[in-house]
């Protein structure tokens, strides 16, 4: 985050777009925490990084729709090809850098997903048939895909409703100043003492999911919805902007407020309703 508020400061209250800022700061973050690697924003691996990310989510809604036409036995779309090229580029990135730290592995310094996987096959844990190199490179990958650009996404949109709602982003500030102030950095502890900058994320959130309909599911059994009959191993889509705009749910849907998510004192409550990052397993 430091490098984040150095690259904002350095453009010396000019106007500028935040996009490749905040995506880089996050995919730097979950860099940290997976593979306990952080990168300078100018390093040309951390450059390739970025590009397949933005190449692979930019495309993932065709390669979404490539599925649903190859399960049809249809013809694949012209996407495909740049798909999985920048897939392989960005295997090659994770791949390498699990090598790399297994290769410089400390046990006594435990920084990382990747360290607590690297520190349970060190002290010969038995860790079953389905956790292996393989497994974790996997779910560093999922993690960097699923949560970079759905993340920026989401900031970015906080950031548009704030600047278009200057009583809400004074509020916020506000609300900021007082539980974490300005000679630190915030917290996971300090959430829970910032309902209203809660209730903001929550309500964009709320208004503009990531993911609209979500991502592909299947039926693990058969069953029915409402009459309907949906057989096992049928594919599924969440209608997540439906349920965040049903009128029959929320008072006035397609506007912004974030007190809805507020109660009488101006704590945070809980709506099950809010559904962002989507249902089921």
């Amino acid at each position: 985050m430091e490098t984040l508020f150095k690259k904002i400061e350095d453009t010396h209250g000019a106007s500028f777009d935040p996009t490749d800022l905040i995506r880089a700061a996050i995919l730097n973050i979950t860099s940290s925490l997976t593979l306990a690697r952080k990168y300078d924003y100018d390093e040309e691996e951390f450059k390739q990084l970025v590009h397949s990310t933005d190449v692979i989510m930019s495309l993932f809604g065709s390669a979404g729709t490539d599925l649903m036409l190859k399960r049809l036995r249809l013809s694949p779309s012209k996407t495909d090809k740049i798909f999985k090229s920048a897939k392989m580029e960005y295997n090659s990135f994770i791949v390498s850098n699990i090598q790399r730290r297994k290769k410089d592995f400390d046990p006594a310094v435990i920084e990382s997903l990747l360290d607590v996987y690297l520190k349970k096959v060190h002290e010969k844990e038995d860790l079953g048939p389905y956790i292996n190199l393989d497994t974790i490179a996997l779910l560093v990958g999922a993690l960097f895909i699923a949560g970079s650009d759905t993340s920026s996404f989401q900031i970015l949109w906080v950031l548009v409703y704030l600047i278009s709602h200057p009583q809400a982003l004074n509020s916020v500030k506000e609300e900021v100043d007082k539980v974490v102030g300005r000679d630190r950095l915030p917290t996971m502890d300090d959430q829970a003492y910032m309902p209203f900058t809660q209730a903001v994320i929550n309500e964009c959130m709320r208004l503009c999911a990531p993911l609209p309909m979500g991502v592909m599911h299947a039926s693990s059994d058969d069953t029915s919805l409402c009459g309907y009959t949906i057989p096992k191993d049928t594919l599924i889509l969440s209608n997540i902007w439906g349920v965040h705009h049903d009128p029959n749910i929320w008072t006035k849907p397609h506007h912004f407020n974030p007190s809805r998510f507020l109660d009488s004192n101006g704590q945070l409550v809980e709506d099950d309703n809010l559904i962002p990052f989507s249902t089921g397993m």
